[in-house]
């Protein structure tokens, strides 16, 4: 008797189950005609920090152990940016004084960097301090921003 509903039992969940998986033998989803695939949504590497200007990103991170701070548009795609220096300032465990360190722009100038080597953790309040290029008048506004910086 046990065993009759077993069998049953399988047979049932085997014909409920076959049709479900027959969707995925293709290996390819299905689009409906006329409808296009969506393209992921880039992805800004580190912490992402929104203007204050509304004009883009930014994307702070530390890669190789110096930071990295780069510049983004509204649709997440590099571009160059509109600063060419960034002054840096956090509190360390293992001195009394903040760390403070100077980006300068790349060669490309889509991202600026320090070949400073920073000691981990790396878990602090990070200030940036965003600056214009020398020469420029006094009345050019900076931007400042105080990040909570985990990596």
């Amino acid at each position: 008797m046990k065993l009759g509903r077993l069998l049953i039992l399988c047979a049932l969940s085997a014909s409920l189950s076959l049709p479900a998986l027959a969707q995925y033998s293709t290996g390819k989803p299905k689009t409906k005609p006329g409808q296009t695939e969506d393209k992921p949504e880039p992805v800004i590497p580190g912490m992402t920090i929104e203007r204050k200007t509304g004009d883009g990103l930014l994307g702070i991170e530390i890669t190789g152990g110096n930071f990295k701070l780069s510049f983004y548009d509204k649709d997440k795609q590099p571009v160059v940016g509109n600063y060419n220096r960034a002054l840096l300032r956090w509190a360390v465990t293992y001195k009394k004084a903040d760390e403070r360190l100077i980006l300068t722009a790349s060669n490309d100038g889509k991202f600026l960097t320090s070949s400073r080597i920073i000691r981990a953790p790396y878990n602090f309040l990070l200030f940036v301090t965003l600056i214009g290029p020398e020469g420029s008048s006094d009345d050019v506004e900076t931007e400042t921003y105080a990040v909570n910086f985990r990596q």
